[in-house]
């Protein structure tokens, strides 16, 4: 027997009273687990593989073929395409997933397009499109793809044209499950006068070479096959005579160079650290080989000339600040020989009129750059330091150095230099792509009073774009039409220029004071060393002297420099540096034997004997306070003394007096400035000069004849008789004056 089931009727009540009853339960359920389940935000991730950035009549400008056939002439792109994808990267199931597109009116400023590029638009949009992305669920590890065409029908473009922002967003429900904000550029008229842009793409990096001229496993990390300064190069290689001006760093391919050749690596041994030879045929010589042979066709082929800033991107500023000539001298090399060193490695001499600055510097160094022409980023202005978000004008501005130099500075775009430097790649390549091209769009609507625009494009550096961003960003750029990628002279003398003068910010605080006497020191006595060196020798503990300059230079690199002080690898290259000078000071004695003078001349011998160190030059110096004469000088000729040996110069000294006299003994390079060896000797005088007999013999001759005056006792004064009438008496001729006449 069957039975059907009989349909219950329920009041409302009743029916509440259920509901919340089986929810109670349901409640109770999961709280009675050992831990209650809370949904999880589903992970849906939002790429877009395809955007159409730059649309409308303007696209397409007056044909240049007159042969072409009326009616053939390319048509400009109109309409908006979208490719999206979203992936669930959840461990669950994602369903009613919706794809929405919403379009906003033109930006009327710079800062207006950054606000909805942060997110807030300012305005309801023109167009939302809100539709499902799929009817069934999405699964986890699964894609969806989804694309989109808008007509101009269904969009109010300006009529004037404009940079529109755009939001694309994966929700489901009222849930916001990825998003991001984009801008696309409608374009009503072809430019007529594109904004000169100049794109510098730098292949730069640390110093890799360390103590020794050794390098640590993970130095070349940034070569590697995939790795940032391979990816750099890589781009460039697929790409078509790609309009962009090359600034590759010096040290970096010496390095690479020092590397292909052969090269010294420190590695971890049973005992610590030691020295492994890499052979010129191994991996890692051939890799640095490799990529340097690739960087050379590079420039080779590129249509502008490289650039070049200072050398290892050393610390100037610092080097030129402290007050010791020799520092400054070595800021003068960092700054003059980066342009030699890289034509020697490349094979292409870099344009010699202008220099690259990544830092700010002070105005002394201005005298020390070569070339007229300075590309800084916003950064090193005394603009950046002021508040609120700054309003980029003409990026051409005058400047005058301390000296009278006339220069010509290119200022990067903040905002665009941001944009390069540091994409937001979440959703994709194309959108930081398309939001960077954006940005340039906004600086073509708002265009000088007079002449071309100019645009400068400088990213951080240390440049470490994906090869997606950097393929994008190089083909979205090339094809804007109101950009014109040129090279620098072109941007420098084609612009129009601001007419008020450009202030530098001053530097950062430079070095610790530690590190600072460490490495003035080292400069000091390299200096000594490279006078104390044997022409037949021209190498100081297996580096030459060029080498070790080398690597103070790189000590005060930038790179390997913190908001608190140098690095270790920066201490590192001074100490070994001062180590390698140390042994080859060696040790050299002095004899500290009296001399004693039996008469008022005679000779200060100074034995010197070298204890430790290879063949030097010296001279010896000899100082006494007043009681001596030295009639042959105080120093004596270059002497070279080698190790094991002695030898004796002689000082010819005259003394003043008699007694016991210090001589002070310096033994120094040959120019003075660096001291070996000192000592005191005790010189004692026995005999009197002729200087000084000469003295005793004058004070005698006055005491003399000042006694024979005192002697002799004056005549008394005669008194002259008259007689009456005042006339004096008739002569007598036995009057004497010596004999008074009595009466």
């Amino acid at each position: 027997m069957s039975y059907a089931p009989r349909c219950v009727r329920w009041s409302p009540a009743l029916r509440i009273v259920l509901v919340l009853a089986l929810g109670g339960v349901g409640l109770a359920a999961a709280g009675s687990g050992s831990e209650a389940q809370e949904p999880r935000t589903p992970e849906i991730r939002l790429t877009v593989a395809e955007l159409t950035g730059v649309l409308g009549p303007g696209t397409v400008g007056p044909p240049e073929d007159e042969d072409l056939v009326p009616g053939e002439e390319p048509e400009p792109e109109v309409d908006l395409q979208l490719r999206a994808l979203i992936e669930n990267r959840g461990s669950a199931e994602v369903d009613a997933l919706r794809l929405v597109v919403e379009v906003y009116p033109a930006s009327p400023s710079r800062p207006a397009l950054r606000e909805a590029l942060a997110g807030d638009p300012g305005a309801p949009p023109l167009l939302v499109d809100d539709l499902t992305l799929r009817e069934d669920a999405l699964g986890a590890g699964e894609i969806a793809g989804s694309n989109r065409r808008y007509t101009p029908e269904r969009i109010a473009w300006a009529a004037e044209g404009g940079v529109h922002p755009v939001r694309i967003a994966v929700v489901r429900g009222t849930e916001v499950l990825d998003t991001h904000m984009t801008a696309v550029v409608w374009l009503e008229e072809y430019p007529s006068q594109p904004i000169n842009t100049v794109l510098v793409w730098p292949l730069d990096g640390p110093p890799w070479r360390g103590v020794g001229g050794a390098y640590t496993p993970d130095a070349d990390a940034p070569i590697r096959p995939g790795a940032r300064v391979e990816r750099l190069v890589r781009v460039l290689e697929q790409a078509a005579a790609p309009p962009v001006v090359l600034a590759p760093s010096p040290h970096l391919l010496e390095d690479l160079r020092d590397r292909a050749d052969g090269f010294d690596l420190i590695v971890e041994g049973d005992d610590g650290e030691e020295v492994r030879r890499v052979d010129p045929e191994a991996a890692e010589a051939r890799r640095a080989n490799d990529l340097l042979q690739r960087i050379r066709q590079l420039a080779g082929s590129l249509p502008s000339p490289p650039i070049v800033g200072t050398y290892a991107d050393a610390d100037l500023s610092w080097l030129h600040d402290t007050g010791d000539r020799l520092t400054r001298e070595l800021a003068s090399d960092a700054a003059a020989t980066a342009r030699f060193r890289l034509q020697v490695e490349l094979g292409r001499p870099p344009l010699g009129s202008v220099h690259l600055l990544s830092q700010p510097v002070s105005d002394p160094v201005l005298d020390l750059l070569p070339g007229d022409q300075l590309l800084v980023p916003y950064t090193a202005t005394a603009e950046a330091g002021q508040p609120g978000n700054p309003q980029p004008g003409n990026p051409l501005r005058p400047l005058r150095s301390p000296a009278g130099r006339a220069l010509t500075v290119a200022v990067a775009d903040p905002y665009l230099a941001d944009l390069l430097t540091d994409p937001d790649e979440g959703h994709g390549p194309v959108l930081p792509a398309q939001q960077l091209v954006a940005e340039t769009a906004m600086v073509h609507l708002d265009p000088p009073t007079s002449g071309p625009g100019s645009l400068l494009l400088l990213p951080d550096p240390g440049w470490d774009p994906s090869i997606g961003f950097a393929t994008e960003t190089l083909a979205r750029l090339r094809t804007a039409p109101w950009l014109h990628l040129t090279d620098t002279p072109t941007l420098m003398t084609d612009g129009r220029r601001d007419t008020t003068q450009l202030e530098l910010r001053q530097p950062d605080q430079g070095p610790g004071t530690g590190f600072a006497s460490e490495l003035t020191a080292a400069v000091g006595e390299l200096a000594a060393a490279q006078a104390m060196l044997p022409e037949a020798t021209s190498r100081i503990g297996g580096r030459t002297p060029a080498e070790l300059e080398d690597a103070l230079i790189r000590a005060t690199s930038r790179w390997l420099h913190v908001e608190d002080g140098p690095s270790g690898a920066a201490e590192d290259l001074v100490q070994d540096v001062r180590t390698d000078l140390s042994e080859l000071f060696g040790e050299i004695t002095i004899s500290e034997t009296s001399v004693t003078l039996t008469s008022e001349t005679g000779q200060v011998p100074v034995t010197l004997q070298r204890t430790a160190g290879e063949a030097i030059a010296v001279q010896v110096e000899v100082a006494s306070r007043g009681q001596l004469i030295w009639p042959e000088g105080r120093r004596s000729e270059v002497l070279l003394i080698d190790e094991g040996t002695s030898t004796t110069v002689a000082f010819p000294t005259e003394a003043l007096g008699t007694g016991t006299f210090p001589v002070t003994v310096r033994v120094t390079d040959p120019t003075g400035r660096h001291e070996l060896a000192r000592t005191t000797l005790n010189l004692r005088s026995t005999a009197i000069s002729r200087p000084a007999l000469a003295g005793i013999g004058a004070v005698v001759v006055v005491l003399l004849l000042f006694g024979s005056l005192r002697r002799r006792k004056p005549s008394p004064r005669l008194t002259v008789v008259t007689h009456d009438g005042g006339r004096p008496e008739a002569a007598d001729p036995s009057y004497s004056p010596e004999r008074p006449r009595w009466r």
